[in-house]
């Protein structure tokens, strides 16, 4: 995967993350509790704009305000792991594919008609959350 579309996916799950903590302003103060220093808004709108590259530290303090880990799972499947145990019941996972897979499957059309990078960026990381979706269920249905 090239370095750009990386930073574009890598992007694209962050803003996911800020959408979800309620906006820029709400996830400045959470990455700011979490980090011990003042992160503005206009510094993540300029993160997002792709202006500026986003800090490690800045993701993972999103991240566990929000309890969700999206890119630092997307860079660790980059090293292909093995999925770890999941104790859900089968059902939630039924429901969490087949919501991923409907998303990514809107996503990859999409990114098919438009050819922008960012439509492919976002497919990308649709496609992600799919596989990492089937992977849990997979987990779980073999440890039963």
């Amino acid at each position: 995967m090239a370095v750009s579309l990386l930073s574009r996916v890598v992007n694209e799950k962050v803003s996911r993350l800020i959408a979800e903590c309620g906006g820029v302003e709400s996830a400045a103060a959470a990455i700011s509790e979490s980090v011990g220093r003042v992160v503005h808004k206009g510094t993540l709108s300029k993160r997002l704009s792709e202006c500026r590259g986003w800090h490690v530290d800045e993701i993972a303090g999103l991240e566990d305000a929000l309890g969700s880990y999206p890119v630092s799972r997307f860079m660790v499947s980059r090293l292909d792991p093995k999925p770890g145990n999941f104790d859900a019941p089968l059902d939630h996972h039924a429901s969490a594919v087949l919501s991923a897979t409907g998303d990514a499957f809107h996503s990859i059309l999409a990114a098919q008609q438009s050819d922008a990078d960012q439509d492919r960026a976002t497919a990308i990381a649709e496609i992600d959350e799919a596989i990492a979706a089937l992977r849990r269920a997979r987990t779980a249905l073999e440890a039963e």
